[in-house]
């Protein structure tokens, strides 16, 4: 059985408050940083040959996990989504970060990664 899990340097082990798996594909690592709560979201897509109903479930299950955390607390979200996001931004200036911060042409994967970046205020950082 496969599943998606997140390493924390030794530094950061007795500030962790919470872990919480949300699936197979989904997890939270909550951290206390001095007065601050990071949450850091570690996900990983379905493969590109797998079905668009199950992209589009871990697509759901994202955008919930994400919602339901709270707004006072920080947030990163480390997700290997198996997808192109392409080289030109195109109509996703504020999410992509335009030529030479993607690589080759868009596919469906990366459409709905720019998509649910533009949906939730995030940007793509490294692809």
């Amino acid at each position: 059985m496969g599943g998606v899990g997140i390493f924390a340097a030794e530094q950061y082990i007795d500030k962790v408050v919470e872990v919480r798996r949300v699936s197979d594909r989904v997890i939270i690592l909550k951290v206390l940083l001095g007065k601050a709560v990071l949450n850091v979201v570690s996900a990983y897509a379905p493969q590109a040959s797998r079905t668009n109903e199950e992209k589009e479930e871990l697509w759901v299950l994202l955008a919930r996990t994400v919602f339901e955390l709270s707004d006072c607390e920080k947030l990163v979200v480390c997700v290997d989504l198996n997808a192109h996001v392409g080289e030109d931004a195109d109509r996703f200036g504020m999410v992509h970060g335009g030529t030479g911060n993607g690589f080759g042409k868009r596919n469906m994967e990366g459409e709905m990664t720019l998509e649910c970046a533009e949906a939730n205020e995030l940007a793509v950082l490294n692809t």
